[in-house]
């Protein structure tokens, strides 16, 4: 892992004192009409996302808010929080940031491309995804979440960051069979608490009890919550939590604890175990940490004679793109 300077991380833009240190930038070039914009890669409610290379024909992907959203303060602080806490990271499960910039009104992010595709499109082409495959997909995934819980920087306090939106989408599998978190544009973190405190935030179905009812304060065990409604649907090949959104809503805060072993004959009691603990209603009856749950799940893995399988999780991949096209680059559009 890279070292990282011990001041707060901050893109290269011209922003208050607080945000000066510095940020490694793409190679050859500073300016963003020094970037060649290829393919829209997607385009949601706040930005757009295109393939792009740099002046040294390194390919990239550019992450551009939309401009009528840059006229919205919150907007353009929900953006370069999400610019900042990327920064601060230094994981290979999370997409690094190249750099910040203002494009012609408004604000764009660099980031590294990844080849791969995100959960929902996995499950759409390779919906028999062997167990052992699910499984390192989720395991490599608290890797990567138990890096963003405990990131600190030297002398200074835990930085308390919480993703909020663990969902098949922010998840990708990339062609090296290297998994990814994506789209940090609703986290909380020391610099921006939760300005959304009361009002549901996240993807409808992998959202945890508390962020729906309120009666508990989000933080790192509401994104292990999401972490178990993936290790269900991984494992089991079905959605856990459907229907109309208030039915969704009930399921998740009131209705009993879910187990894949309860549902699907034959399931593994081993890993249902490490399910029905990131379900649990109340966050203090779940996993303390991701690296806790990490720890559970290799256990149960090992009870089933499941090794590491990265390099089977990139061949499986490469293949289904090879085969079908239509990757997906590093960065939901928001």
């Amino acid at each position: 892992m890279g070292s990282r300077p011990s001041q707060e991380p901050s893109p290269p833009t011209s922003r208050p004192p607080r945000d000066s240190s510095p940020l490694p930038r793409s190679p050859g070039s500073l300016e963003p009409s020094q970037y060649t914009a290829g393919a829209r890669l997607g385009t949601g409610a706040l930005g757009e996302v295109f393939e792009a290379t740099d002046a040294q024909g390194t390919r990239v992907v550019l992450k551009r808010l939309h401009r009528h959203c840059a006229a919205d303060p919150d907007l353009v602080d929900m953006f370069r929080h999400e610019a900042r806490v990327l920064a601060a990271l230094d994981h290979p499960g999370v997409p690094r940031l190249l750099e910040l910039c203002p494009d012609r009104g408004t604000w764009m992010q660099v980031l590294e491309r990844v080849e791969g595709l995100d959960l929902t499109q996995l499950a759409r082409r390779a919906p028999e995804l062997p167990l052992a495959l699910g499984v390192e997909i989720v395991r490599q995934l608290l890797g990567a979440l138990g890096h963003v819980h405990t990131r600190a920087y030297a002398n200074g306090p835990p930085l308390q960051i919480v993703h909020r939106d663990l969902a098949p989408g922010n998840v990708m599998a990339s062609r090296d069979g290297v998994v990814k978190l994506l789209d940090f544009g609703i986290a909380t973190s020391l610099w921006r608490p939760d300005p959304d405190r009361g009002r549901m935030k996240g993807t409808r179905g992998y959202l945890s009890p508390e962020a729906i009812t309120g009666e508990h304060e989000v933080d790192a065990r509401s994104d292990l919550f999401g972490v178990g409604v993936l290790l269900y649907e991984l494992t089991t090949r079905r959605r856990l939590f459907e229907g109309p959104p208030v039915v969704v809503m009930a399921a998740i805060a009131e209705g009993p604890t879910p187990s894949p072993a309860r549902d699907v004959p034959g399931y593994p009691p081993a890993l249902d175990l490490v399910v029905r603990r990131a379900l649990a209603r109340v966050p203090s009856l779940r996993f303390e940490s991701a690296a806790a749950m990490g720890h559970s799940l290799e256990d149960a893995a090992a009870v089933l004679g499941l090794p590491a399988a990265r390099a089977e999780l990139g061949v499986f991949v490469a293949r289904i793109l090879d085969g079908a096209g239509g990757a997906r680059s590093s960065s939901p559009p928001g």
